[in-house]
């Protein structure tokens, strides 16, 4: 057997739980997370910003202006902002973590 016989199958690089060869054409994060939860979405985004929803108490929507979050330091102080509601949950900031950081390039997850 050869060195080349030996080496592992080549996989799929991946981005959490979502694999590179996943990923469509113009699909945006926020679609990804859309297509895999089963659940109502947490959040929606436009040219304007990111709306977030209260799907556990008023049915609210929470939004926030792209402006606002451009910038890593600003996200850390909205992110720090929405800890303190009772309605948002831990997936709520996950997700406003990946969509923010994929409209804006930041690096995450030690890329």
């Amino acid at each position: 057997m050869t060195n080349e016989e030996n080496k592992p199958e080549t996989t799929d690089a991946e981005f959490g739980f979502v694999k590179a060869s996943d990923l469509r054409k113009n699909q945006t994060m926020l679609d990804i997370l859309n297509d895999i939860q089963n659940e109502p979405p947490l959040m929606k985004t436009d040219d304007q910003g990111v709306t977030l929803f209260d799907i556990n108490f008023n049915n609210y929507e929470y939004f926030i202006a792209w402006n606002r979050i451009n910038k890593p330091n600003k996200l850390l102080d909205w992110i720090l902002h929405l800890t303190e509601k009772d309605w948002v949950s831990v997936e709520t900031i996950s997700q406003l973590i990946l969509v923010v950081a994929d409209k804006y390039k930041f690096k995450i997850h030690g890329a």
